[in-house]
This record gives C-alpha cells, sequence and structure tokens, in this order.
C-alpha cells in the first residue's frame, strides 16, 4: 500500500503589523481514521512565511481530526477480563488532541447496575467489573463541564479456562527501599500459588503464597538492584494440574536521585569571552557522586523555543525496551510524567495513569505463554513448579489424613503424571 501527502487546501495572505494571519481553511468531507486513534485522523497544517528580503521559513503542525468531541477508552487491568473475579477496569477520556478530559463517566454492563465515576485531572477513572466467560460489552457515556458528550462501545476479551488468576500491584511505580504491595486473586478459594519477580529476563526471588478464600497477599522490598521495569508473574496449578499465571509490570525509581548544581565565574559575558562554569553532582544524600554530565549550550531565545522533555532522559536510561515499544496508543498518558516527581497531592493520580499504562502493554502482548485454557507458565519453569506443587498437594492431603502411609503412593503417582 502506498501512502503518500497531498494538498487538500491552501490559502495565502499578508500578516498584520502584529506579524499575525489569520485565516479559515475547507477541510476535506471525509478521513481514513485510525482504530488506535479512534476513528481520528491526523492533517498537517504546514505555513510558509517570507518577509521583505525574500528568506522564507516553512513550519508545519500535526492537528487531529474527530467526529467525536471526548475519546473514550477502556482498559483492563490484565489486558483481558478474569472471569468470575472481579476485575478494575480503568476509563480514559481525553479531547481528539490527546489532553486529558476531566469527566463524568457511566458504565452500562449488561445484568448488573450501571456505575458512574469521574476521572481525575489525568482522564483516568477505575471501574470494577465481574464479568462471565467470553466477551463483556461496556457502553460507556462520558461528558465534561464544558457540554462535551460522547459514547463509546468497549468489547473487553474474557480469559477461558475454568480456573483463573488475578495479580494486582497496589502501586505502579515505586522508589527503591519501598514496599511493594501484591494481590493474588483466584478462582481457586484454596491452594498455593506462586510469584516470580522477574528482572531482565532473570528470576530474581521467587515466593510461595497460600490462598485463602480465594485470595493472597504478599509483601517485599523494592531493593536497588530493581530499579528500572520488574516483570511479576504469578501461577497456579488448576483442577486438573495444569497451570494458568497473570502477569504485572511494575517500575522502581532508583534509589539516588542526582541532584546538579552549576557555578558560574560570572553572571555577564562578553561575545567571544570564555566561560568557566563549575559542576557538583550529589546524590539524594548530599554526598557526592561519579557521574556523565550531558551539556547543551544553545542561544536562549532558541531554548525557549525549543520542545524540552525533561523526564524522557530518565525514562531512556530506566525503561526497558518492552515498555519503550509502540504498543497501544493513548495520548493523554506518557512515561516521562508518570516516572518523575510529583507533589503527594498528585502521586496517587500519577500512579493510577501508570497502572493504566502499563496494563494497555498487556493488551498487544498479554502473556508470551498463552494457551486455550488460560495464561501458561514457561517450559523451562514447569518442572520446577510442578515439584513445588506435588510437595504442597502432599501436605495438604497429610493434613487431611491421619495415616501417613498414603504419602509414598502419592509422591509416586504425582511423579508418574
Amino acid at each position: 500500500m502506498d501512502v503518500t501527502v497531498f494538498e487538500a487546501a491552501s490559502v495565502r495572505g499578508r500578516t498584520e503589523s502584529d506579524g499575525s494571519y489569520r485565516f479559515d481553511l475547507p477541510l476535506p468531507k471525509y478521513f481514513a481514521g485510525r482504530p488506535l486513534s479512534h476513528g481520528a485522523a491526523r492533517v498537517l497544517i504546514e505555513a510558509t512565511v517570507k518577509d521583505s528580503a525574500g528568506h522564507a521559513e516553512t513550519r508545519g503542525e500535526p492537528i487531529t481530526v474527530s467526529e467525536s468531541p471526548l475519546l473514550i477508552t477502556a482498559i483492563p487491568e490484565g489486558g483481558t477480563l478474569a472471569p468470575n473475579l472481579e476485575n478494575q477496569v480503568f476509563i480514559l477520556t481525553a479531547y481528539p488532541d490527546g489532553t486529558p478530559a476531566k469527566t463524568r463517566v457511566t458504565v452500562h454492563a449488561a445484568g448488573v447496575a450501571d456505575q458512574q465515576a469521574a476521572t481525575d485531572d489525568g482522564g483516568v477513572a477505575v471501574v470494577r467489573v465481574n464479568p462471565r466467560p467470553g466477551s463483556e460489552s461496556l457502553r460507556i457515556e462520558a461528558a465534561d463541564q464544558e457540554g462535551n458528550v460522547a459514547s463509546s462501545e468497549a468489547q473487553l476479551q474474557s480469559r477461558a479456562g475454568e480456573d483463573q488468576i488475578l495479580l494486582r500491584a497496589e502501586r505502579a511505580v515505586y522508589r527503591a527501599g519501598e514496599r511493594v504491595q501484591l494481590k493474588v486473586f483466584s478462582t481457586k478459594t484454596r491452594g498455593a500459588a506462586y510469584v516470580d519477580i522477574v528482572k531482565e529476563g532473570q528470576t530474581v526471588l521467587t515466593r510461595d503464597v497460600e490462598l485463602e478464600n480465594g485470595q493472597a497477599d504478599l509483601s517485599l522490598t523494592a531493593t536497588p538492584e530493581l530499579a528500572g521495569t520488574v516483570d511479576i508473574n504469578a501461577y497456579l496449578f488448576g483442577r486438573d494440574a495444569r497451570p494458568v499465571g497473570d502477569h504485572r509490570l511494575i517500575f522502581v525509581q532508583p534509589a539516588d536521585e542526582l541532584k546538579i548544581e552549576t557555578v558560574a565565574d560570572t553572571r555577564v559575558y562578553k561575545p567571544g569571552g570564555e566561560a568557566e562554569i563549575g559542576f557538583h553532582v550529589t546524590n539524594s544524600r548530599g554526598a557526592g557522586v561519579h557521574a556523565a554530565l550531558g551539556l547543551q549550550v544553545v542561544d536562549e531565545a532558541v531554548f525557549a523555543l525549543a520542545e524540552k522533555q525533561p523526564g524522557f532522559a530518565k525514562v531512556f536510561f530506566y525503561l526497558e525496551q518492552e515498555v519503550m515499544k509502540p504498543r497501544y496508543e493513548i495520548h493523554s498518558l506518557g512515561m516521562p510524567e508518570l516516572v518523575e516527581p510529583t507533589e503527594p497531592s498528585q502521586a496517587e493520580q500519577r500512579d493510577r495513569a501508570a497502572r493504566a499504562l502499563f496494563s494497555a502493554t498487556e493488551i498487544v502482548t498479554p502473556n508470551r505463554f498463552e494457551t486455550e485454557i488460560g495464561r501458561d507458565v514457561p517450559r523451562t519453569k514447569y518442572g520446577e513448579y510442578a515439584s513445588r506443587y506435588g510437595v504442597r498437594f502432599v501436605e495438604q492431603v497429610r493434613r487431611l489424613t491421619v495415616d501417613g502411609d498414603f504419602e509414598p503412593v502419592l509422591r509416586a503417582g504425582f511423579r508418574r503424571r
């Protein structure tokens, strides 16, 4: 398929005395929108300005064309819904240009009462859904304070299989040294579940948890070695002894935030003069540290016009390639603002947005080991989990039986399977 840019309309004129020029352009009556952008399309507005000396400057600015004043997105916390469990679903509302929209939303689902929620300043709200197997259809209505109204149908897929597990992290962004609170939910009321902490493809920590009434809690410390993105995998064995699992992504900020202090030898320099500037880099405790510095020396006017992203360098160094890949378009959320320090009053809002963004990555790549029965475990881990499951199974049987003679038979039978 060939894609080209064509000129839809043009206009000529002269600027006012203040350098401004106002114009109207008729847009085409039809645009080919993209599904990931909720049917919105992009138009490039390009202007060429020429002065009396014949010098010309050209600049283009893309704009978004949408038939809806609000864009609505629904994201299950696990990418897909775990049936017969209470799932959190993030509702995101934004204007077509990507600006978060603070709205009141109403969620209609078959067989249950309507839910109402309000999105925060980041355009994110959370509702709860207890789906049945198959697909779940949500009709979402949103309205802002300016009178803009929109509705959208969201088809959310549910996982297959009788046994299900759902992993939930209390937050998405942690600082090194903080406690990571995890919850495991399952359709199995009792039994063992296994949680792996994976960093850069290597398992750094494994824990077993015991389900009580279909729930289990796990608390662990975000060590400095976990700085960056961390994969958390939870597994259990179903009634047919086949494993099902769930996955979550969190981000651990490094313990030592670097601070840079600059000292110039004078406040004003003459053209062509030499400037001597000292740099002092310290960690969060105020101690000096070795660091690599990147400098930009530009004209102040150019710097003021440049689009700066203060958090991008941090994201570049600490986010792995998995998160940096474009997977799912959410124009109202971005990683730089999610990992940068923020005021305590905004921490909850930022973390909710980070959870929604990480959950969106599960939609495109839900799990590398998915099967028809649910989310499977890596083949390399199957033997280890099967052995641990066998030990737990024997322990539970021992509690239920008075005669311990069954134990050798049970172990042998489990190995033969």
